[in-house]
């Protein structure tokens, strides 16, 4: 049942709540249609939004199965409310008021977008690019533990920039800001977007700064290569063109079946059939400062991406990115 038919208002939810609505993978098809619905039409007038009393709260909560308290936005600090069951941002902004999908009458859910703007923006590079890359990703968190599960992208980093252009706030120099511009979605776990992190950033960031890397990389097989790999195509983690190159991530996984290890040898020959190097990085590896340094110093040599070797400033700030995104404090929950 939707509020409307209560009298309470139109609750707009944003912030963490917003996300947490956007992971469960129960409600993907929903929203999926609204969100496309949405690009589909003019920015759509919506209704000023209220603040929810505390049994609202908890209504939408259970509904939703979310957290309390509840990110709500309102437009006029009189409508703000003080109780245990919300949050309220005051936001007045035309872009980021009309930046609502409507979930049920008089429920309103922040745009991907609004999401990334509200969490990503006071935050540090690692934490803003593990937000965003979820965003742009085909993976999505579990509200609570360590899980995952698939899903659509929810934007691109394309939209996630031209939203924070056309803030009245545009937080031009904000890493969260500044990541957009070497953001590689198509990640398919948060290790796949910690890799691409430490790969793709420039080196006066943390990372590594190398070129022309594609994550979930479609790569069309030669007729040979295809009668080994037994299909007509392989989807690779990374690749980095410039190389000719595959980095693939193994997550130490011992029970894949004996069908998932044919697979994998015939895509390994059929790769090799085609004259592209393969690499591959274990989860020990990127867990291991030494390795990983190894590992990713020798591919910038090998592509000769940089004029002058890293300075010792530059390896701190790589060590320093390198922890921050193995901390689990990057998560947003």
């Amino acid at each position: 049942m939707g509020m409307s038919e209560t009298g309470l208002g139109n609750i707009f939810i944003c912030g963490r709540s917003a996300l947490h609505i956007y992971r469960p993978q129960t409600e993907l098809a929903h929203i999926s249609r609204l969100l496309y619905q949405r690009t589909r039409r003019a920015t759509p007038r919506l209704p000023r939004p209220t603040a929810p009393t505390a049994k609202t709260c908890q209504a939408i909560a259970a509904m939703y199965r979310i957290p309390l308290p509840l990110d709500t936005l309102v437009v006029r600090s009189r409508d703000r409310r003080k109780h245990s069951g919300a949050t309220t941002s005051l936001d007045a902004d035309p872009v980021h008021v009309a930046s609502f999908i409507e979930l049920e009458p008089s429920i309103y859910l922040a745009s991907p977008e609004l999401v990334y703007y509200q969490l990503a923006r006071g935050a540090d590079t690692a934490r803003a690019w593990m937000l965003a890359m979820e965003l742009v990703g085909c993976y999505a968190l579990e509200i609570e533990g360590d899980g995952m599960h698939g899903r659509v992208p929810l934007t691109t980093p394309a939209a996630l920039d031209t939203f924070f252009e056309a803030s009245a706030t545009p937080c031009r120099k904000a890493p969260a800001r500044r990541i957009l511009e070497v953001l590689t979605p198509g990640a398919r776990s948060p290790r796949e977007a910690q890799l691409a992190a430490l790969a793709r950033l420039p080196r006066r960031w943390g990372g590594w700064g190398i070129p022309g890397i594609a994550l979930n990389r479609r790569l069309e097989l030669t007729p040979a290569a295809r009668t080994v790999a037994d299909r007509s195509y392989l989807e690779v983690d990374m690749y980095i063109e410039a190389l000719g190159l595959v980095l693939e991530y193994d997550s130490d996984d011992f029970h894949l079946t004996r069908e998932a290890h044919e697979r994998d040898a015939r895509k390994i020959n059929a790769l090799k059939m085609m004259g592209v190097r393969l690499m591959s990085i274990t989860n020990g590896q990127l867990a291991s400062w030494e390795a990983l340094n190894a590992l990713m110093d020798g591919l910038e040599r090998d592509g000769a991406f940089h004029r002058h070797p890293a300075t010792p400033g530059i390896r701190n700030k790589q060590r320093a990115l390198w922890e921050r995104l193995l901390s689990a404090e990057t998560t947003v929950r």
